[in-house]
């Protein structure tokens, strides 16, 4: 008897437990509005990003911010401590997630970028936080859109060039005509263009499927590699010859010889360089109807 009734309360006692730990959340809505730059540099980290081309003269922005704690305690803790910093430089406007643990600015390796220093990182304690951020912007801004979690990028209505980078989610880029360089790891990239691209550009997912779409006047040369996955498309093609890659040695007396892995291809007369690597997944490159 007496057995039953410690189970019992030791039942309760986790019940009610559970209950007390549910997590805390705020969530705020931020909203900007900016004179046009001729680039935009979007650099967010838990969250997704969603930018509009359109007629306008200004950029317009609203952030949707989430903090998530034990207790309220670490949502106050998150909530001033986390924020979004926009700045000017030149002719590009920035805007950033600025947390205690990570230093934001010129890049170690490339001083003509931005980005994070990530060496604290794993530092951050007691709050989680996240950004989901909207952007209609004039359609010749050239853009740089990155994120790394819980995320997709999208694009829409654009005419300058893009670069887009993503981590855990997915790439969509709709109706766009700007030179393109987009990756992510873990999601799908697709584009459609209302006009061919005029310079060379590139696509990557480790894991995932690549769907491009361009119009039916392509001429290009197609680039692609895929470890685990196929590539199609509608267009006539002629595959072209394996490169074969030299180079000298640091000894200044061989020749080192290698097959390049991608395999190429044209449509019509050929001419930018379109190229498509996917580790799992297939590339389809078709015409956009």
């Amino acid at each position: 008897m007496n057995k039953a009734v410690k189970l019992g309360m030791i039942v309760l006692l986790v019940a009610f437990g559970t209950v007390t730990i549910q997590a805390q959340k705020s969530t705020e809505t931020i909203k900007k509005t900016m004179p046009k730059a001729q680039v935009l540099l979007i650099d967010n980290i838990n969250g997704s990003v969603m930018v509009k081309g359109g007629k306008g003269n200004s950029i317009d922005l609203t952030a949707t911010k989430t903090i998530v704690g034990d207790t309220q305690k670490d949502v106050a803790n998150g909530k001033s401590k986390v924020s979004l910093v926009i700045f000017r430089e030149n002719d590009t406007l920035v805007a950033h997630i600025k947390t205690p643990n990570l230093t934001y600015g010129r890049n170690r390796n490339n001083k003509r970028g931005f980005g994070y220093e990530w060496d604290d990182w794993n530092k951050q304690k007691g709050y989680d936080f996240k950004f989901d951020i909207q952007v209609n912007v004039p359609e010749n801004t050239h853009l740089i859109v990155r994120t790394v979690n819980r995320g997709d990028i999208e694009v829409t209505n654009t005419k300058a060039s893009l670069k887009v980078t993503n981590v855990n989610g997915s790439v969509y880029l709709k109706n766009i005509a700007g030179a393109t360089k987009a990756r992510t790891i873990n999601g799908q990239l697709e584009a459609n263009y209302t006009r061919v691209p005029e310079k060379n550009s590139s696509y990557y997912a480790l894991n995932g499927n690549i769907r491009v779409k361009y119009p039916g006047n392509l001429s290009a040369d197609l680039r692609f590699k895929s470890f685990n996955g196929d590539f199609y498309t509608d267009y006539d093609v002629k595959q072209l010859p394996t490169k074969v890659i030299s180079k000298t040695a640091s000894e200044g007396k061989t020749k080192i010889y290698k097959v390049d892995e991608f395999t190429s291809v044209r449509v019509r007369k050929g001419g930018k360089v379109f190229k498509f690597e996917t580790l799992n997944g297939n590339i389809y490159v078709n015409r956009n109807k």
